[in-house]
């Protein structure tokens, strides 16, 4: 019996990265037609709906925390993964248009601002206070944004946040000793502060797994 769940969690999981490696080849052979709000080096590429339940399991989002996305775009990342985890959401982008559009959503317990990454996690900006009051920071960016956060970030997850990534990830030792938990063959990743030294940097789990269990059914 549990082989034949391994079996299946393995089919599940190989079909979410179909999915989402598909949704991502759609997306990028727009890119040539398509030209870049004025101002926006960066072209908006979304996660896919597929990867919302991996991000709420693998952050342990509940009730009481507070999710942040680094560059929500319309928003769809914090509407989905906080009608599955019932959090609160917050959303981050620096251009206008997206924050209007994540805000015409009516996500649920949402609220989005326009502002910029650096500002923000220097306390300039939105949530009241840079980061304080926020448990998890969802952040889909390119690594050069990685390397210019990644002070400010790799402070916060000292100071308890809980940062997960998709696709691109921010690298060094440091970072290593922080990754706790990793989904989808790795494509979602989980960092934060963990002080049992036998534990940090390792990838608990196997395929599809979050924490060594079998992904938990959002309600």
């Amino acid at each position: 019996m549990a082989d034949a769940a391994a079996r299946q969690q393995l089919r599940d999981t190989l079909g979410l990265c179909r999915a989402t490696l598909a949704d991502t080849n759609a997306t990028l052979a727009k890119l040539g037609d398509e030209a870049p709000p004025a101002g926006c080096l960066v072209p908006i590429i979304y996660t896919p709906d597929c990867m919302f339940e991996s991000i709420a399991n693998l952050a342990r989002l509940g009730p009481d925390d507070v999710l942040l996305d680094l560059g929500c775009a319309d928003g769809r990342v914090v509407a989905g993964v906080t009608k599955l985890a019932g959090c609160r959401g917050v959303g981050v982008d620096i251009r206008p248009e997206c924050v209007a559009a994540a805000t015409a959503r009516n996500a649920h317990d949402c609220e989005f601002h326009a502002a910029d990454f650096r500002d923000l996690l220097t306390g300039l900006g939105p949530p009241p206070s840079g980061l304080a009051g926020v448990d998890v920071c969802y952040a889909y960016l390119l690594p050069t944004t990685f390397a210019m956060l990644d002070e400010a970030l790799l402070a916060a997850v000292h100071r308890d946040l809980r940062l997960v990534t998709f696709c691109s990830h921010p690298a060094g030792p440091a970072w290593d000793a922080c990754q706790t938990g990793a989904d989808c063959f790795g494509m979602v990743r989980l960092y934060e502060r963990h002080d049992d030294a036998l534990l940090r940097g390792r990838l608990p789990g196997g395929v599809g797994a979050v924490g060594g269990r079998l992904l938990r059914p959002m309600g």
